[in-house]
């Protein structure tokens, strides 16, 4: 986890306005016996720094997230087996020109359970959640 501090830092360094870059390419969100996964397809900039996914608890606290590794653009972030419950995901890629979030500003809501299913898409990033369901949506 402290990875993903450092890039945060880095990115409050590198740029104060977060959001404002140009890394292109795609992030999908999805879950599977209560671990979630945040796949980066296609991310390319000339001076792309990294990629990380954060994993945020109903009270706030950062439970999983870190550097997601990438090779030829691809790479992927796999947390841990969590409990049920709410979380909020964000995926964040990181260049020269600062931060670029591929989730809704303040990050996509999940309720891991084993009993729900759904899929949610949405901009460049596709959400596919094989047993969680999503509680926001782009624009709410």
């Amino acid at each position: 986890m402290g990875a993903v501090g450092g890039f945060a830092a880095l990115a409050l360094v590198a740029n104060p306005a977060l959001g404002s870059a140009a890394v292109t390419g795609t992030a999908a969100v999805t879950t599977h016996d209560n671990t979630i996964t945040v796949a980066f397809t296609g991310v390319g900039s000339p001076t792309l720094v990294g990629c990380w996914a954060e994993v945020v608890d109903a009270r706030g606290n950062q439970v999983a997230g870190n550097v997601a590794y990438l090779t030829g653009g691809q790479g992927a972030y796999v947390s841990e087996r969590l409990p049920n419950g709410k979380y909020t995901v964000r995926a964040v890629c990181l260049d020269g020109g600062g931060a670029t979030t591929f989730t809704p500003v303040g990050g996509q809501s999940v309720t891991l359970d084993a009993g729900r299913t759904g899929v949610v898409s949405f901009g460049s990033v596709t959400l596919d959640f094989g047993n969680g369901s999503v509680g926001q949506s782009l624009g709410s």
